[in-house]
């Protein structure tokens, strides 16, 4: 039998969390590659209130995407939120009072067992959501560890966002087609800005 989506595998799509990468610098590669940092509160509590309080959080914390489009007479600032800051009015981009908002709530509601269902699609939606920021580096240890020291345009914008570093992950992957340089690595970083954008990078490429 085909195998779904386990946990497993959702976790290494989710990557490390921020504070283990930060305290053991020196397990990271040196080599080139594109890196992605998630924004995944921890669903650890599943009772009824803890789950409403969990992705009420999410919802309350994901950035707010801010996009620029210039023409040669205008321009146009395009604000994009992507999950309504209350739950009482959406859970997680459904909106309240529809038929799919009150199955979702009888599902919070229902069993222990039903809530863990629930929180495993939960964590597929928080895979499947846009990520923080994508980037690429000739050196994934290095840039990241100017991320972590807040020397870069990036961290002062994931600070301003005021989401708790406890729920930041950082997963990464190598660059193996390029032979020099990073060509490889630039393509796909924006590749991956393009189609999933991200609401902290400040452009593509």
């Amino acid at each position: 039998m085909f195998k779904g989506l386990d946990k497993e595998l959702i976790r290494q799509v989710r990557g490390y969390q921020y504070k283990a990468l930060n305290a053991n610098q020196d397990a990271l590669p040196e080599e080139s590659g594109v890196y992605i940092w998630r924004y995944w509160p921890s669903l650890s509590d599943v009772s009824y209130d803890g789950i409403i309080s969990a992705i009420q959080e999410y919802q309350r914390g994901f950035p707010v995407s801010l996009e620029k489009i210039s023409g040669k007479w205008s321009r146009v600032d395009l604000r994009r939120n992507y999950y309504k800051p209350n739950i009482e009015e959406d859970f997680l981009g459904i909106p309240a009072k529809s038929k799919k908002y009150d199955k979702l709530m009888e599902a919070l509601s229902a069993s222990p067992e039903s809530r863990m269902a629930l929180l495993h699609a939960v964590e597929i939606i928080f895979m499947s959501a846009p990520p923080l920021y994508v980037g690429k580096a000739e050196n994934i240890r290095k840039r990241l560890k100017e991320h972590f020291e807040r020397r870069t345009g990036f961290s002062k914008r994931l600070d301003d966002a005021g989401i708790n570093l406890k729920y930041i992950y950082v997963s990464y992957f190598l660059d193996e087609v390029s032979c020099e340089g990073r060509e490889f690595s630039s393509s796909l970083e924006e590749i991956l800005q393009r189609v999933s954008h991200p609401p902290l990078v400040k452009r593509f490429g």
